[in-house]
């Protein structure tokens, strides 16, 4: 009778964390669909007029790019398939060099530099994990 129980109790446990899974690759995806809008309009705003608002409006991504650093680190450890883990591990190493980028254009004022680093290298990054997280889910 225990050891039907345990096999219930784990069963409910892997139901569980499938299900939380899930969550979270649909708030990841959610995440990065909203985020790469707004990144799109800073871009615009950095190159032709950047203003205290779209410096601070980038800066408030933070708290969500180390969601999705710790997201994309957790999933390595959820997932078999080693071209996930790859991909994965290639969007955490982006975003770090990047969030590098960031404070040095940032300190030096260079706008058109930050918006460059945006458009070309953390937005097709974000794009990149929206689709392994897509791929994630078929595995």
């Amino acid at each position: 009778m225990t050891e039907e129980l345990t096999v219930v109790e784990n069963e409910n446990q892997e139901e569980h964390v499938d299900f939380s899974f899930q969550e979270m690759c649909d708030d990841c995806e959610a995440y990065v669909a909203r985020a790469e809008r707004v990144l799109r309009t800073i871009v615009i705003d950095l190159r032709a007029h950047p203003s205290y608002s779209s410096v601070h409006e980038l800066l408030e991504f933070e708290p969500g790019l180390k969601w999705l650093i710790s997201f994309a680190s957790g999933g390595e450890f959820l997932v078999h398939d080693e071209s996930i883990k790859i991909r994965l591990s290639q969007f955490v190493s982006t975003v770090n060099t990047v969030s590098s980028a960031f404070a040095d254009y940032l300190e030096s004022k260079d706008y058109v530099a930050l918006a460059d680093v945006l458009e070309y290298e953390l937005i097709p990054a974000m794009q990149d994990l929206s689709n392994t997280v897509h791929d994630m889910r078929a595995h």
